[in-house]
This record gives structure tokens, C-alpha cells and sequence, in this order.
């Protein structure tokens, strides 16, 4: 359990975390998708422990503002507004989680929370829009042509 001391692998343990949560979000129902997400964050909440002395109130502070204009960003009509602040909030306050031993070094290696903070950036704009567009878009299927047709039952009807 020692390599859950490293920020570095907390820190990607967190994103793939979050990653996992928001498809569990988009996709409810699978099982896999929240199980997955609850071990991964499960494993980052017991580094985020060990770490705790060197967290960052402010940046999990930061972090759980970003969960509101996600929320709003999915239930408003300027949710493009809310989505940037969302993907903004997220990635400063989980780039500023871990404060640094040295104050001149970053505690999480730039090339990861590079890469990090792109991918995650990428996939919550265009998963965004894509629900976005889906909760907008008319039902291709009109209910009131069922009114006075004849079906059949495929399995029993109860009384």
C-alpha cells in the first residue's frame, strides 16, 4: 500500500475515478461502471488519507464547487458557460490537490497532470455536449398513434 503515498498515482487514481463516476452517470444501470468507480475512488480516498497532511483544503474545495455548474451545465440552456467553469474547477483543483514537499516542484509530475487535464478536459466537453444534444433533441416516436391499436402479449398478463 506504500505506492498510495505517491501523489502521482493518487492523483491518477482520482482522475480515472472521476472518469468512471461521470460514465456511470451517463450510462446508469451497467453495475460494472459504478463498481469500477467506487474501487478506484475507494483506493484514492485511502492515498488521499495517507496524504492528508499534504492536501489542499482550497483545491478540494475548488473541486466539489466544480460538481454544481456540471450539474447546471446538464439542466440549463447556456450550459456551455457552466460546462468550461466545471472543466476549469475540476482541473485547477485537482492539478493544486497535493501540496509540494519542495515549494519549487510540482508534487504531481507536469507530463501527467498534462496529459491528465487534456484527456479528462476532452472527454467531459464532448460527453457534455453529446447529453446535451440528447436531452434537447425531440422523441423520434409519437405515443399517440398507439391510442386505439391492437397489440399482443408476449408473456402473460395478470388479471
Amino acid at each position: 500500500m506504500d505506492i498510495l503515498v505517491n501523489p502521482n498515482v493518487v492523483y491518477l487514481l482520482l482522475a480515472i475515478g472521476f472518469f468512471l463516476a461521470i460514465l456511470a452517470l451517463f450510462s446508469p444501470g451497467t453495475g460494472l461502471l459504478e463498481i469500477g468507480a467506487l474501487i478506484v475512488l475507494l483506493a484514492a480516498g485511502w492515498g488521499v488519507f495517507n496524504n492528508a497532511s499534504s492536501i489542499s483544503l482550497w483545491a478540494l474545495i475548488v473541486l466539489g464547487i466544480g460538481v454544481f455548474p456540471f450539474l447546471l451545465a446538464l439542466r440549463r440552456s447556456r450550459a456551455v458557460i457552466f460546462l468550461v467553469i466545471a472543466i476549469v474547477a475540476f482541473e485547477v483543483g485537482s492539478v493544486s490537490l497535493f501540496v509540494p514537499h519542495v515549494s519549487w516542484t510540482p508534487a504531481v509530475h507536469p507530463i501527467l497532470a498534462g496529459f491528465t487535464i487534456v484527456s479528462t478536459s476532452l472527454f467531459l466537453w464532448f460527453a457534455g455536449l453529446k447529453a446535451l444534444e440528447a436531452e434537447r433533441r425531440p422523441p423520434t416516436h409519437d405515443l399517440r398513434k398507439l391510442i386505439g391499436q391492437v397489440g399482443e402479449a408476449k408473456t402473460a398478463i395478470h388479471a
